[in-house]
């Protein structure tokens, strides 16, 4: 991470320039000395805009908040960070502006141009106050962190995303352990209580006695405090929250007993000729054994009831796979079985009979079957970009499902042999929407709606 950050951006060609000091809200971990700098800078960046008669703004609109942003991400860095915008979205090589002016692609690249190389001039002049006050935030740190909690326990009831979150960590060089023996007093995420609670084995531990304190208590802290609610973006994007993981905010420094995960590969009793295999679902993560398994043309069911076979209960929305119900169409099936819990290193549980010892019998209705879904995205004009990506990259990477995408267009023409769900994402649908679409739904498909496509269709 350098010293200082700029992240050169445009707005509407309507608004003159901007560039810092920024507005409030403003994160309590920013330290007096960023503030501080952003002003000197922006005073240096105003001199040469004043010789120029050029218009701009500080100190409005874009706060230093959320910590996904080309100024924040810096700033809990250590760094100084700031956002400069000229105007010019969709201007092309010259627009006319609101007030009768012409806005050139000459005057945007100046305007830009005029900010950096003012701005590595106050770099220049600041170099040796910059280095000291980077060295510094970090020592400062390590000695005394921010926040009026000191660590965070997230509990490891899904290590899929306890997994995820570890990685995300490591990334953005975030300092973690596993686990421990202590029972501790801490603040509950769930039902915002102060309450005890023991650290288990794989419960990931935070602790802010390290370098990277401050972005780590941006990232974990339950509750921002904020000086305004009308901010630029969202304000609550704590971690626990985001993975959907229980987790503790607790005022004393923790550290966990371990470096790593551990990983327990039980052992289900060999069963020679199973009546069915069970795999309980428990998160999203688990949608790749489905996948896989119908990749394989294995018929699978859903447990629409918890039951108990075999000396263990599964929850609903369990998956069964029913020996018979699949040899007669596909060979091989105990096989096919066998290698896929070791590609994906997971168990299915194979049951000696259809008579439960709790719950509904296998031959119950409650078990049914599931029939892989044909699934298109629609993409256009009007529509969100960054949209029809998300659900792309959702499918196609963390998945590895297959989705179609289709012109907006094409709505009223689906076939439902083709496309039996289709998904919407943020945008304006306008006349795409008509009676056709309706006729497909009542026909089974099932629509999904994003953001800014609900208004659109309901």
């Amino acid at each position: 991470m350098p010293e200082v950050h700029v992240d050169f951006h445009e707005q509407s060609y309507n608004d003159p320039y901007y560039f810092a000091p920024a507005a409030e809200p403003i994160h309590v971990d920013i330290t007096p000395w960023q503030r501080a700098f952003q002003i000197t800078v922006g005073k240096n960046n105003a001199k040469y805009f004043d010789e120029n008669g050029w218009q701009y703004f500080t100190k409005e609109r874009f706060d230093l908040l959320y910590p996904s942003y080309g100024d924040t991400y810096p700033l809990y860095n250590g760094a100084v960070g700031m956002t400069y915008e000229q105007g010019g979205i969709g201007a092309g090589l010259a627009v006319v502006t609101v007030d009768g002016d012409t806005l050139t692609l000459k005057n945007r690249i100046e305007h830009h141009y005029t900010t950096g190389m003012a701005t590595l001039e106050t770099v220049s002049k600041n170099a040796d106050k910059l280095i000291s006050e980077f060295k510094l935030y970090f020592e400062r740190s390590v000695s005394s962190p921010p926040g009026m909690y000191k660590s965070y326990i997230v509990k490891a009831q899904n290590l899929g995303r306890i997994k995820k979150l570890a990685t995300l960590l490591s990334k953005n060089g975030i300092a973690y352990s596993f686990g421990g023996d202590k029972t501790l007093k801490g603040y509950n995420y769930e039902n915002k209580k102060t309450e005890t609670f023991k650290i288990e084995r794989n419960d990931l531990v935070v602790h802010l006695t390290q370098p990277k304190a401050v972005l780590a208590n941006v990232l974990f802290e339950p509750q921002t405090s904020i000086t305004d609610s009308n901010t630029y973006d969202i304000t609550a994007w704590a971690l626990p929250y985001a993975y959907g993981l229980k987790a503790y905010a607790v005022k004393e420094s923790v550290k966990g007993a371990f470096k790593a995960i551990e990983e327990r590969q039980e052992q289900p009793l060999e069963i020679t000729k199973p009546y069915a295999w069970v795999f309980p679902w428990k998160s999203v993560e688990d949608a790749q054994v489905l996948i896989a398994l119908q990749q394989q043309n294995i018929r699978v069911r859903i447990a629409e009831e918890a039951f108990t076979a075999g000396g263990r209960t599964f929850a609903s929305g369990s998956l069964l796979i029913y020996r018979a119900e699949n040899e007669r169409f596909s060979k091989g099936l105990a096989g096919k079985i066998a290698n896929l819990q070791k590609e994906l290193n997971t168990i299915l549980y194979p049951i000696a009979t259809g008579f439960v010892e709790k719950g509904k019998d296998f031959g119950s209705s409650v078990y049914t079957p599931l029939v892989a879904p044909k699934i298109a995205v629609v993409a256009g004009t009007g529509i969100s970009s960054q949209g029809v990506g998300e659900v792309l990259h959702f499918f196609e990477q963390e998945l590895k499902y297959p989705i179609t995408a289709i012109g907006i267009q094409n709505i009223g023409s689906l076939n439902i042999n083709k496309v039996n769900v289709l998904i919407l994402p943020d945008g304006n649908y306008g006349e795409a929407i008509s009676e056709k679409l309706e006729n497909w739904i009542n026909n089974g498909g099932k629509l999904i709606l994003i953001e800014d496509a609900i208004s659109s269709v309901i």
